[in-house]
């Protein structure tokens, strides 16, 4: 144990880099610093159960948010906290209280929102007295258990070494005129006004900085903000039989400038109400296996959801876990034409901020562009400071909320396709591969608002992505059909080895995911792809009807109100 501890620390001073000219040291960071070193010369010399590994992050974040429907505003908040966690760890890097608990964490604390030192000195102290009880309860229960079970598939590390990183940015405030957000969400959220199908609607702008500040007993110091603004726009309608369906766009960006502007956000939401129009009316969509398009939104969710999840380092040494690619390091899995990327150092592309930015992880190591999948053959998996077998070092994917333990989780995805074609002529080889088929029809999916997927050993291996837009492309020349209530489900492997073409296009999907170490902010990017066969199934439908009355005021015409 002492010889594991004693390397740690030897790797981080020799790993140690110059130190750019930067702003000074806050006083936040200063306040951490000096309460972890006071708390670790303690732990760490402690005759039983001492702790080896220490580190703290408070992440504050101020924001505005504003909420309009139907013209009007409903909902105003202005938000400042500071959210602190820590990582406390008994044993050694071979084995401690954190042993195969992927994102397992507890309870996070709220901290001072002033520079009362004492104040935010009492509640690192005191967080540190209560998870340090519980770790060695922890780390008691992994010992016994672990002197009597099997011997484990991997037997890797619960901990690995990284180098000392000692970076401080200037936190960047997002400027706000609130008269002026006012005033949008007010003209954008009337839009609705003017279409009678829609059931539910909202308007939603945002303006968030958030500023992470972390120490570890390695001696890394680091603050990094990030500033974002975006807009939302949704809406929902329910068809005759029950069905509801909703439409949603987010539109991010790194300052209000950015944003699109007001013609165009009018534009998209006309659209999106007239979708769903199309979409009350549309045929139900019946059991479906064939070939499909999935446009470029609609492939970045499927390749997060079948390709990302199952490359998340954790998980191949999670014996509860499918392990799906675990096994199958240095062999195909793709078409050769695909290249798979996990980037999280890109902050825009093609002039679209991507959610999964960041400098340094949530374990204090600088974020780095990985190929996962190169050519078709499998590379590299996204990790933490988890190691597993071939992969004895984290590459700056650890990631979590506070609250929780940090584990390898995807940032922005990007597929390339080597061999791209227009897409025009992508819709003419899914015509072709139809009639190949004897199918009177092809899918085109050309939105998509989500996903989810099952990993575990307890449960198919299964996807289940939720488009939002579908269409059937006949192949004897009929004009293209909306249709409803479309899910679009299988498993990876069956599915990833159907891809047959890409086109030269590119979607972005911007958003959320939520896992083991709880919600973070991802991006997906990809060409759209054709796949030679794909299995739709039917949604779940609810039981209630449309509403008896048309919105008030509505008088049949377009300037009803």
């Amino acid at each position: 144990m002492a010889l594991s501890f004693m390397r740690v620390s030897l790797f981080s001073v020799l790993g140690a880099t110059a130190v750019a000219a930067g702003p000074p040291e806050p006083q936040l960071l200063t306040v951490m610093r000096q309460e972890l070193d006071r708390q670790f010369k303690v732990y760490s010399r402690l005759a039983e159960h001492p702790v080896y590994y220490l580190a703290y992050q408070i992440v504050e974040t101020k924001g505005f948010d504003i909420w309009a429907r139907w013209g009007g505003i409903t909902r105003r908040r202005h938000s400042l906290q500071r959210i602190m966690d820590l990582d406390l760890r008994v044993g050694s890097p071979e084995l401690d209280n954190t042993h195969r608990a992927a994102g397992a964490g507890s309870t996070s604390r709220a901290v001072t929102l002033g520079g009362d030192v004492t104040t935010l000195s009492a509640d690192m102290w005191l967080e540190s007295e209560r998870r340090y009880r519980a770790a060695v309860e922890q780390y008691i229960k992994i010992v016994t258990k672990h002197a009597v079970k099997v011997e484990e598939e991997d037997p890797s590390p619960d901990f690995c070494e990284a180098p000392l990183v000692r970076s401080i940015e200037e936190p960047q405030p997002v400027e706000i005129n609130e008269q002026e957000w006012e005033a949008l969400a007010r003209r954008v959220s009337a839009v609705f006004r003017r279409h009678p199908e829609i059931l539910e609607s909202s308007f939603h702008l945002s303006a968030n900085s958030e500023t992470k500040y972390f120490v570890n007993s390695e001696g890394s110091s680091i603050v990094h903000t990030r500033p974002m603004v975006a807009a939302y726009v949704s809406c929902s309608a329910r068809a005759e039989d029950g069905m509801e369906f909703s439409l949603y766009r987010h539109y991010p960006a790194a300052r209000f400038a950015d944003l699109p502007s007001e013609a165009q956000l009018v534009a998209d939401t006309n659209q999106m109400a007239e979708t769903l129009a199309g979409l009350k009316t549309a045929p139900l969509v019946d059991p479906f296996i064939g070939p499909a398009i999935l446009a470029g939104r609609a492939a970045a969710v499927l390749f997060h959801e079948v390709l990302g999840h199952r490359l998340e380092g954790h998980r191949q040494k999670d014996e509860s876990s499918g392990q799906t690619f675990t096994k199958k390091m240095n062999s195909r899995i793709l078409p050769e034409f695909i290249t798979v990327i996990s980037d999280p150092t890109l902050r825009a592309l093609g002039g679209v901020p991507l959610m999964g930015f960041y400098r340094y992880d949530d374990e204090g190591v600088q974020a780095q562009r990985v190929t996962l999948v190169d050519k078709g053959i499998l590379r590299a998996f996204m990790m933490s400071r988890s190691p597993v077998r071939g992969f004895p070092e984290s590459n700056g994917h650890g990631r979590k909320r506070p609250g929780r333990g940090a584990v390898g989780r995807q940032s922005s995805l990007i597929v390339e396709a080597a061999k791209g074609m227009p897409v025009k002529r992508l819709r003419q080889e899914l015509i072709r591969l139809c009639k190949k088929q004897n199918k009177e029809y092809g899918l085109i999916f050309e939105d998509i608002k989500g996903g989810f997927t099952f990993t575990g050993r307890t449960v198919p291996n299964a996807f289940n992505v939720m488009p939002q837009v579908v269409r059937r492309v006949y192949t004897d020349g009929r004009p293209d059909e909306l249709v409803r209530g479309v899910d679009l489900i299988g498993t990876p492997l069956s599915t990833l080895e159907r891809i047959v073409a890409a086109a030269t296009d590119r979607g972005i999907f911007n958003g959320s995911c939520g896992a083991e170490s709880g919600w973070v902010p991802v991006s997906a990017v990809s060409p759209s792809l054709l796949i030679a066969e794909v299995e739709i199934q039917r949604k779940e439908k609810g039981q209630e009807r449309p509403p008896l009355l048309p919105q008030p005021g509505w008088n049949g015409g377009p300037d009803a109100r």
